[in-house]
């Protein structure tokens, strides 16, 4: 079964009704981080997701692999996969994108 890629506007409201409940967030304002890097190399970004086994997850221009709990086999294999290298502490998913996006002009 495919997954439904999440809204900023679904992740949103997830933490509102969070902060209504929990008083460690309670009037506390959340702030997305950009996504223009994300627009500019979707296509790259959508095969990294894929091949993190997260199809659809909510990504910003700072999420990183390390937000998905690698261990360093996994990293290795990532890069295999890719096609470019990828390793601990270098892993923005738009830097690891714009690599792939490099590697094919």
């Amino acid at each position: 079964m495919k997954s439904k890629p999440v809204t900023k506007a679904e992740i949103t409201e997830a933490v509102s009704d969070a902060a209504t409940r929990d008083p460690l967030i309670r009037g506390k304002k959340v702030q997305f981080a950009s996504q223009d890097q994300v627009a500019d190399l979707g296509p790259y970004l959508e095969r990294i997701l894929l091949a993190l086994g997260h199809p659809g997850a909510w990504i910003s221009d700072l999420s990183a692999v390390s937000d998905f709990g690698l261990d360093d086999d996994e990293y290795a294999k990532l890069g295999q996969a890719l096609g470019v290298p990828v390793v601990r502490g270098d892993s923005l998913l738009v830097d690891i994108a714009q690599r792939m996006r490099d590697e094919e002009a």
